[in-house]
């Protein structure tokens, strides 16, 4: 296993502001379902995957993309949308930024975010990992905590790059 990106969303991949005005696509979940070849999107909310589609920083999504390619990194999410929807429904909403593929699973339900990170450190033996979060985990996980400012972006991806070459990728 590669290493992993503990991942939150807000803040990280989407920006902590209102969404910008969009006219609401009622068929863009179907349409999108068949371009990424995700038949999940089409199950999901069709104001959701406008929002995911308007909220959602392609930038940021993109520099994470590029990392898990590059470092053969996969992600686990940590945000608290993973007590809102399914493991699947998380895949599909990262399906339609490009970043399903590499979603390993979501961290387990619990009240401290560090805490379950620490846990799913523990059940997959993970060593080499990045907490990609807007809340300032350094106090738990040193250097490895990545805090973007608004949103991912290169000097986050620098960090996270850094991190996995010194840790071997």
């Amino acid at each position: 296993m590669g290493p992993i990106l503990y991942l939150d969303i807000d803040g990280v991949l989407a920006r902590r502001q209102p969404l910008p005005d969009f006219e609401l696509d009622p068929g863009l979940g179907k349409r999108l379902a068949r371009e990424r070849e995700c038949a999940a999107i089409a199950s999901l909310d069709p104001v959701l995957v406008n929002e995911v589609v308007h909220g959602f920083d392609a930038a940021a999504c993109s520099l994470i993309r590029d990392i898990c390619l590059e470092c053969s990194a996969g992600i686990v999410v940590t945000s608290s949308w993973r007590n809102v929807f399914s493991p699947r429904e998380l895949r599909a909403v990262l399906a339609i930024v490009g970043l399903g593929e590499f979603m390993l699973g979501c961290a387990p339900a619990g009240l401290s975010r560090p805490d379950v990170i620490r846990s799913s450190l523990e059940d997959l033996g993970v060593t080499e990992f990045a907490v990609v979060d807007d809340m300032n985990m350094r106090h738990d996980f040193g250097v490895r905590s990545v805090v973007p400012d608004t949103v991912f972006d290169e000097a986050c991806a620098k960090k996270v790059r850094r991190l996995f070459k010194i840790y071997g990728h």
